[in-house]
């Protein structure tokens, strides 16, 4: 994260695929503001792309139980 803040990325998503969560932070004053928690099924407008619907279902994985 230091790495991105250090070249003004003005966003970052952390997608954890074993949660089956996406963390959305915002680059302010040098520092990483958490701005949204999503999970599992849940249909996101997420910073920079809010005109756009992400269905988080899509990211993960399926298993047959």
């Amino acid at each position: 994260m230091r790495l991105f803040a250090r070249h003004d990325l003005p966003h970052m998503w952390l997608i954890d695929p074993l949660q089956m969560t996406l963390e959305v932070f915002k680059l302010q004053s040098g520092h990483w503001l958490l701005l949204s928690v999503f999970s599992e099924k849940e249909k996101v407008r997420a910073e920079p792309f809010q005109q756009t619907e992400l269905d988080l279902s899509n990211l993960w994985l399926q298993t047959e139980q």
